[in-house]
This record gives C-alpha cells, sequence and structure tokens, in this order.
C-alpha cells in the first residue's frame, strides 16, 4: 500500500511533537533542562512552520486572543490542574512537594515562568491537536497523546511529574477542546508555574 507525501509528513511531525530530541540528555545531569528546552524550541519551529504553511487555517488559531470573559476557564483550568497535582503528593506522599526549577539566571527563571509555558501549550496542544484532526485520530486520541506527551516531557524534573503532569496534560487538552482557544490553556500553564516556582523557593514545600 502506497503512502502520500503528506501523510509521512504528518506522521514524522507528530512524533517530532510527542518526543522532541531533548529527552535523549535527560541522563546529563544540569544540562538535562537546557537541553530539552532546545529541542522543544527546536520541535516547536518546525512544526509550526510546516502548519502555518501547509494549513491555511492555522494561524487563525494562533490570534484568536480569548475576551475578558473566557478568563474564568484560565482559573478553572489552573485550579484543576494544581489541586489534582496536590492531591496527589498528598496521597502519595503524604505532604506537598515542589518538583520544579527554584533558582537559575534571570533567563531561565523568564523561560520556565513565561516562554516555555507558551511553547508546551503551542505544540503539544495546538500543533499537536491539528496533526490528530488531520489524520483523523479523533478527540479522545488527542487528549490521550497530548497527556502522554507532556506528562513524559516533565520526566526531566522528578519521575513523580510523568504522572502530575500527565493530569495537567488531560485537563488542558480537555479545555481546549472545549473552549477552541489556544491562550487560556498557556495562561493557565503560566500561572501554574509561577505558583510552584515561588512555592519551590520555600523550605515547606522542597522534595
Amino acid at each position: 500500500m502506497g503512502i502520500s507525501l503528506t501523510l509521512f509528513l504528518n506522521i514524522n511531525l507528530l512524533l517530532m511533537v510527542m518526543f522532541p530530541y531533548g529527552r535523549m540528555f535527560a541522563h546529563q545531569g544540569e544540562k538535562r533542562i537546557e537541553n530539552y528546552s532546545k529541542s522543544v524550541c527546536v520541535s516547536t519551529s518546525f512544526a509550526l512552520t510546516y502548519l502555518l504553511i501547509c494549513i491555511p487555517d492555522f494561524f487563525e488559531n494562533l490570534c484568536n486572543v480569548p475576551e475578558l470573559g473566557l478568563l474564568k476557564w484560565v482559573i478553572v483550568s489552573s485550579g484543576l490542574s494544581l489541586g489534582l497535582e496536590i492531591a496527589i503528593f498528598l496521597v502519595i506522599y503524604k505532604k506537598i512537594r515542589i518538583c520544579t526549577i527554584r533558582q537559575g539566571s534571570l533567563f531561565q527563571i523568564l523561560m520556565m515562568l513565561v516562554a516555555i509555558p507558551v511553547i508546551e501549550e503551542i505544540l503539544y496542544v495546538l500543533c499537536l491537536h491539528t496533526i490528530c484532526m488531520t489524520l483523523h485520530f479523533g478527540r479522545i486520541v488527542f487528549v490521550i497523546l497530548s497527556a502522554a506527551a507532556f506528562g513524559v516531557g516533565h520526566f526531566i524534573h522528578h519521575k513523580i511529574n510523568i504522572l502530575t503532569k500527565t493530569v495537567w496534560g488531560i485537563i488542558f487538552a480537555i479545555i481546549f477542546l472545549y473552549t477552541g482557544n489556544i491562550y487560556i490553556v498557556i495562561f493557565s500553564h503560566m500561572i501554574n508555574n509561577v505558583i510552584l516556582f515561588f512555592l519551590g523557593k520555600s523550605k515547606w514545600f522542597r522534595d
């Protein structure tokens, strides 16, 4: 059976989104997060370039800025994802633990609090949703793949993040499907990272 060039490119793009190259550097100590961040940026650049060229309507999704009334979904999304993460830690460890970057250069902190949430949500939600719909995978498959990619992608911080961030991924994917707005999950991700960053600096929540 033959395979079209478009199908071949979409399958490769799907793999690029699901498994950025930087995960191969996960064993390299302190450089693992830096290398992973670079790989996610590269994957996002390739995915955006391809989708913007091949799917004319894709750019409209990036320009669909939420109205003020939709910010309630940011609160709902952030509250659910952080609340469930805290619940998971309480069940497993009997206390709240924060697995995130607590210190670093100003550039690293800004990357974690601002740039990475934007990049990851565009990659794991918007790009992956477009690819899944192009390949006719359906919404359930999209939620599963998005959550899995998001969870495994945060393994570089701590193994428990595979579980907690998979929960984030499920919530973000479902919220995106319901609202159709990528900025809602981006802002939710930013809020979560800011809260976790400052909690992580407290001795009471260190892992």
